[in-house]
């Protein structure tokens, strides 16, 4: 159906390899899931296998990619339309075909042509949509970046078993566990290894939960392997030093002109000058790219179980109306506590309307929409500024760092970088300011499915508060100690742990 052969993409301002020489053959019941952090291409190659008009101009790339499909349906991981495009515009022509029909009755929808400005559907509403759009062109193949961001548990179930079942292939990027673990039966892992300079790429025609286990093998191994490498540097290094202290005695004591010496002494040298090479390089050894580093350990002395102000909300509502009725959240310091439901229902409006209730409060806001809270003509180093002194931007550095950023992109506008470094700015500056609450609206729904198993006990770990809305059933089962799920009615009580 498609063939990639030495495909290449490189970074045109840089210089900098995002993958080197891919070779991909993509059959008829692939279903083939790319991961990888932040930052590395998995959507720019995407963008390149729909075709090459499509990939950003920042990006140079080289190869060969061809295709069999007649039609390729793209389902883009940004919901970019104008502010003026109405539901019906996304169906200029529709091939009624039966995977459409039966998606349409899924999702309850009987009408396409719909008048409602899309920019006023919820998260999960425009997904659907534009699902149906995907399936509406009548595609060969599917090509789906982050097909389950914003989409609600019921819609999640729905697309897995159409993966499943369809015998189109489908290549998607996703950072949502459950999903790749129930739908892929290849995973092709981007890594950018040393000091994000080095493109690796892996293919393995198994199933996540099998990879992702061959992997970890593979990290043990590359470890001890780097281990052995510097005690055997540091032996060498222990014995040149002292050749290096008798031979500079014999400097010091004998004849200095010795022409035997002098050679001995420059030969000790270049010995000296070489091993510090190494012992440099020896990071460029590791053979896999490591996990981003949060740490959320900055709260000690925090009183558990105390009262928080009541969440009480008589009527939600939006531009389209009342969304939900009588609501009422008690929360304790130190609760864990997960909303779910229908896309629709209003989830994101509570989280922000619980935003405007604890104002004054040590509250950290994580929107489902970034750039409310971002400033994206800055870089990230000047977001996360707060003194703006030497120090400071020395620890912005690192924690920049740690999260896999790369010089270039610590400077870079936050505008300009993908959505899971964006995410990643959002959780380092709460962070840094040390925030006791925690107000997350799908944290995780941008970040790699490696990043994840660290961030998830991070936050199970964190002695403050946590009020989130996810879907994300990994998130939900390691985080959550109290979920709910929202309705029009208001909040029902699912499990207390």
């Amino acid at each position: 159906m498609m063939t990639l052969k030495k495909v290449s993409m490189t970074e045109k301002k840089t210089g900098r390899q995002l993958l080197n020489e891919l070779d991909l053959a993509v059959n008829p019941g692939d279903k083939i899931a790319i991961i990888g952090e932040e930052g590395n291409g998995k959507s720019t190659l995407l963008k390149l296998m729909r075709g090459r008009d499509y990939v950003p101009d920042y990006v140079e790339t080289s190869g060969e990619v061809k295709t069999k499909a007649s039609v390729i349906g793209y389902l883009s991981q940004q919901h970019q339309v104008a502010t003026e495009t109405m539901v019906m515009d996304l169906f200029p022509e529709v091939d009624w075909n039966d995977d459409l029909l039966r998606a349409m009755k899924d999702f309850g929808i009987d009408n396409l042509y719909s008048e409602q400005l899309f920019h006023t559907l919820s998260g999960g509403e425009k997904t659907r949509y534009l699902i149906l759009s995907v399936l509406a062109i009548g595609p060969e193949m599917l090509l789906l970046d982050e097909p389950t961001n914003d989409i609600d548990l019921a819609t999640i179930n729905w697309l897995e078993q159409f993966i499943k079942q369809t015998t189109m292939p489908v290549v998607y990027v996703s950072h949502d566990e459950a999903f790749i673990e129930a739908t892929a039966n290849c995973i092709l892992h981007i890594e950018l290894a040393g000091r994000k300079d080095q493109p690796l790429h892996t293919i393995d025609y198994q199933d996540y939960r099998t990879y992702r286990d061959r992997r970890l093998n593979r990290i043990s191994k590359n470890e001890q392997d780097i281990q052995t490498q510097k005690r055997a540097l540091q032996e060498k290094e222990a014995k040149l030093q002292q050749v290096w202290q008798k031979a500079e005695h014999q400097h010091q004591h004998v004849n200095r002109a010795d022409p035997r010496l002098q050679k001995k002494v420059a030969n000790l040298k270049n010995q000296k000058s070489r091993l510090e090479k190494d012992k440099a390089n020896v990071g460029e050894l590791l053979a896999y790219e490591k996990e981003s580093y949060f740490s959320f350990a900055y709260l000690e002395d925090i009183h558990r179980g105390k009262l928080l102000p009541l969440i009480s909300v008589a009527e939600l509502r939006n531009e389209k109306g009342v969304l939900s009725r009588d609501i009422e959240l008690q929360v304790l310091t130190g609760d864990k506590v997960v909303i779910t439901g229908e896309n629709g229902v209003g989830k994101s409006t509570l989280l922000k309307e619980i935003s405007h209730q604890l104002a004054g409060k040590e509250v950290g806001y994580m929107p489902q929409r970034y750039d409310e809270v971002l400033e994206l003509t800055k870089s990230a180093v000047e977001f996360l500024q707060i003194t703006g002194d030497a120090d400071e931007r020395t620890e912005i550095y690192t924690a920049l760092g740690n999260v896999n950023f790369t010089r270039e992109e610590m400077l870079q506008s936050i505008g300009k970088l993908s959505g899971g470094q964006q995410a990643k700015i959002l959780l380092l500056r709460m962070i840094r300011e040390k925030k006791e609450i925690l107000l997350l609206d799908e944290p995780t729904r941008n970040l790699s499915p490696i990043t994840n198993p660290h961030l998830y006990q991070e936050l199970k770990n964190f002695k403050g508060t946590i009020i989130s809305v996810s879907h994300d059933r990994k998130f939900i089962k390691e985080i959550g100690t109290k979920i709910y799920q929202m309705t029009s009615a208001g909040l029902n009580v699912l499990e207390v742990r």
